[in-house]
């Protein structure tokens, strides 16, 4: 039996060196994963408050810790 884990997938628009497929295919690859694209070019988040994917990507982070209880 595969143990279930709540699952959320974060990735950038615009990314170059990890299309925005990967990411959608990846989630798909995980049951019950959640996909949510985020503005942007950078494949790494860029830690800058203030700025929109930083700011989306904390918002659907304390959502989804919140909901799932992480």
């Amino acid at each position: 039996n595969i143990p279930r884990v709540p699952t959320l997938v974060l990735h950038c628009t615009g990314d170059r060196v990890a299309p925005l497929e990967e990411g959608r295919d990846m989630a798909m690859l995980i049951p019950g994963a959640s996909f949510i694209e985020l503005p942007g070019n950078n494949y790494a988040l860029l830690a800058l408050a203030g700025t929109p994917a930083f700011d989306q990507f904390l918002e659907e982070a304390t959502s989804f810790v919140a909901v799932h209880d992480c």
